[in-house]
């Protein structure tokens, strides 16, 4: 009969765990809830532009952007309203909306100002960048419309305040000459 040491039995464990076979690698499942990037990972320069002039509107700068005659608005992906951007341009007060039936959407009662996150971004000195691909909001209700199809530039708090209280995606949709023809708006919820 052979036996062996305590410590041999302890160096062929260490062995073992050590052996040149590596696991398996699982597949990487995405989770359900993230939406798949809608466009190219880069941003068309047309469409940074339109970015940067409808937020410096939005900040109440007196610059215009490219728009069509109305531009859709849409909360969540579901429709809200249509609004004449001249008299929009005009009175900023009607770039609110809320889809028909809705109280409230997150944390905010209806009617949903559209250009809220930009100001208030603006007002707490928190910078705001723009992206080719949306991807999900923090904390954000379940999107109960489809994502927004088309030349995308997303509007987002920078990556440091992604958080409960201050995530959200304003998503510009532009024609191919880059005009603005819609606009989906999702917040967080805290």
């Amino acid at each position: 009969m052979v036996t062996t040491s305590p410590a041999a039995v302890v160096l062929l464990a260490l062995l073992s765990a050590c052996s040149a076979d590596p696991a398996p690698s699982r597949p990487t499942v995405p989770e359900p809830s993230a939406p798949v990037p809608t466009v190219a990972p880069t941003l068309a320069p047309d469409l940074g532009r339109l970015a940067d002039r409808f937020v410096a509107r939005a900040a109440g700068g007196s610059a215009s952007f490219p728009h069509r005659a109305s531009v859709r608005l849409t909360l969540g992906g579901e429709p809200a309203a249509s609004v004449d951007v001249a008299s929009a341009l005009a009175d900023g007060g009607l770039w609110t909306a809320c889809p028909e039936g809705w109280e409230g959407y997150a944390a905010t009662s209806c009617p949903i100002d559209f250009l809220g996150p930009l100001r208030t971004a603006q007002m707490n000195g928190t910078p705001v960048v723009h992206e080719a691909a949306y991807d999900g909001v923090t904390c954000a209700p379940t999107r109960t419309g489809a994502l927004p199809v088309g030349r995308l530039v997303v509007l987002r708090p920078v990556p440091a305040n992604r958080d409960c209280a201050r995530d959200f995606a304003l998503v510009l949709v532009a024609d191919e000459q880059g005009r603005l023809r819609a606009i989906d708006l999702t917040l967080s919820a805290p």
